[in-house]
């Protein structure tokens, strides 16, 4: 089936593709699945598996019949193991069968490794805290995946600002940001290779770049294809394994994914939108019951003029008409949101039904 573009009716062809490519996934077709680390050890913890049987349901009732490897590292699961897989089409993985230093694979980075010892060619590596609102096999179908065998999601991009009379106050940034540049061009080399997004090409300049982008890659939702990308998956292990150092420049796992593709000169695919926070519309709201999901957040504008108000406490990640694909809660402690209240949420705040705190609180 050829691969198309974006629209309503696009997309829904997209379902269809990726229904009809389930069904034909047989014989000789390569092996799909998702991949998704717990933990009872880390913050909030104790709440992953639960999160994690809800995010499964969410999917089993989009229409996703993947296969799913839950990866720990080490009898991390003790309490939970017996419920999990009573669950069906789920297999639990230790790190610890694959590697010596276990300790060492405990926390984000442990999801540089999956790719590395996962069963699956054709791989969606998910974060517990994701609420889908489309079944994501249909990203097995849009031309990105097909020309790249990746799909990375972009992070809303946060930015440097450097304030004159406020020396102190933006120092430590000054620091990190030409530590940062050193790094980059020391993992990357002393000119720019073509493959790196424009936005961080300011790490090759010698002056100080204001409103720069800081962060690239939301990392909650990555798809590779392990067949076409050996050299990205040898350089997301090291970089990950080496976190003492590479945690130091970047937030975690996120950009080890596409700075990996670019060690490798191995093609990837950025999704062409940027996720973003967005207001907290009132069936939002009512959806979870006056929950924590929503959070007041005062920003101002130049003029120094309040612009946003209470938004959803985490990133949702839409297409270019809008649809959304999916929601990344900032911990499991924040229940999910339904699919039909994610894909409108941002219409009903931009038509004026969103929650807010301030005057003309912008939608997103």
């Amino acid at each position: 089936m050829a691969t198309i573009g974006f629209g309503s009716v696009r997309v829904l062809v997209l379902a269809v593709c990726a229904a009809t490519a389930h069904a034909l996934g047989t014989g000789s077709a390569p092996s799909r699945g998702i991949a998704v680390s717990l933990s009872e050890l880390v913050r909030n913890g104790r709440l992953q598996p639960w999160a994690f049987k809800e995010q499964l349901a969410g999917l089993r009732a989009l229409g996703c019949k993947l296969p799913v490897e839950i990866w720990e590292a080490g009898n991390e699961l003790n309490t939970t193991r017996e419920h999990l897989l009573k669950l069906g089409g789920v297999r639990i993985r230790d790190m610890a069968d694959h590697v010596d230093d276990i300790e060492q694979w405990r926390g984000w980075q442990i999801k540089g490794a999956i790719p590395s010892f996962t069963a699956f060619d054709e791989l969606i590596l998910i974060d517990a805290d994701i609420s889908f609102s489309i079944n994501p096999e249909v990203l097995f179908c849009t031309a990105e995946w097909t020309q790249t065998g990746t799909y990375f999601f972009r992070d809303e991009q946060s930015k440097w600002h450097w304030f004159a009379g406020e020396r102190c106050k933006s120092c430590n940034d000054h620091r990190f940001y030409r530590s940062r540049k050193k790094w980059v061009q020391g993992l990357l080399g002393p000119t720019m290779p073509k493959t790196v997004p424009q936005e961080w090409a300011y790490h090759w300049q010698e002056k100080t770049v204001n409103n720069a982008t800081k962060e690239i890659m939301d990392s909650g939702v990555v798809l590779i294809d392990r067949r076409r990308h050996p050299g990205l998956i040898k350089h997301l292990f090291e970089l990950n394994r080496n976190k003492a150092e590479t945690y130091k420049y970047v937030w975690g796992d996120k950009e080890t994914f596409w700075l990996s593709a670019v060690l490798a000169d191995e093609p990837y695919a950025l999704h062409p939108v940027q996720g973003a926070h967005e207001c907290c519309s009132l069936p939002c709201f009512a959806s979870m019951a006056h929950s924590y999901q929503w959070r007041h957040r005062r920003q101002r504008n130049p003029a120094g003029e309040a612009v946003r108000g209470s938004h959803l406490r985490g990133l949702v990640q839409r297409w270019p008409n809008g649809s959304a694909i999916y929601y990344h809660r900032k911990s499991t402690d924040v229940p999910p949101l339904t699919p039909w209240v994610l894909d409108n949420n941002a219409r009903l705040c931009a038509s004026g039904w969103g929650i807010a705190e301030v005057n003309d609180t912008l939608p997103g």
